[in-house]
């Protein structure tokens, strides 16, 4: 493969990461997140980007073991939340009251 080829084939690549990398950025930086505790102790986490397209996206979390952490997520994987948030949606999520079988808990929390 010739440089020249090479160069043409790493800067197809490259324009549309460098834009991708712009939007993730652009939307990280203006998004709001709010946290917070509910009265049982169980946390919670929304991320609202900017600009909102008006959807909320519910994230429910399933098992987590006894003694293991316990924190509010609102999505279950990095790339996901770049994604979804650089596209509009705002996320929210919170952990249980206690972990374990937490069926009781699930629904207020």
């Amino acid at each position: 493969m010739s440089m020249t080829t090479l160069k043409k084939k790493l800067t197809r690549l490259a324009v549309p990461a460098a834009l991708l990398l712009a939007v993730f950025c652009a939307s990280a930086a203006a998004q709001q997140t709010i946290t917070g505790t509910l009265p049982d102790g169980a946390t919670y986490l929304i991320e609202v980007p900017a600009p909102w397209n008006g959807d909320l996206l519910l994230y429910s979390h399933g098992y987590v073991a006894p003694g293991s952490p316990n924190p509010a997520l609102d999505v279950s994987d990095p790339y996901t939340r770049a994604y979804m948030l650089a596209v509009g949606y705002a996320l929210a999520g919170s952990s249980y009251a206690s972990t374990g079988w937490a069926v009781h808990e699930a629904i207020p929390d």
